[in-house]
């Protein structure tokens, strides 16, 4: 008799490096002055740093909606993986491209890795020789 061995895609759970939970709170302007509106953890495992992204559970969100996780990536150490989401789309509205934006950021300023700088090029006069 043969027996069936049934093959999960599913990852295993990651094991987290102990007490390296960091919590960062994203503020957003509005007429009434800032309001947490996101929160970003970052954590060491055996699989890699994990950078999560959640709605706050401010009241600016409904109640389904506070607390729940939106974006999740895993820095393996050869590239960045998404865990769980795959968020991006043809069409992104304005508020998802300042999420994304925001998320981007602060990984980048986490890890610093790669520095660059923008610079504004303006273009003074121009005239034949």
């Amino acid at each position: 008799m043969k027996k069936n061995k049934t093959i999960s895609n599913k990852k295993r759970a990651p094991q987290i490096v102990f007490d390296t939970k960091e919590k960062f709170h994203v503020m957003c302007g509005s007429d009434n002055g800032y309001e947490h509106e996101y929160t970003i953890v970052t954590y060491q495992s055996d699989l890699g740093t994990h950078y999560t992204m959640e709605y706050s559970n401010s009241s600016c969100w409904s109640y389904e909606l506070q607390g729940v996780i939106m974006l999740h990536l895993l820095n393996t150490g050869n590239s960045y993986e998404w865990i769980d989401t795959d968020p991006m789309s043809e069409k992104i509205e304005y508020d998802e491209f300042f999420m994304y934006a925001t998320f981007m950021r602060l990984i980048q300023q986490l890890e610093g890795r790669y520095m660059s700088e923008i610079m504004k090029v303006i273009k003074i006069d121009s005239f034949p020789y």
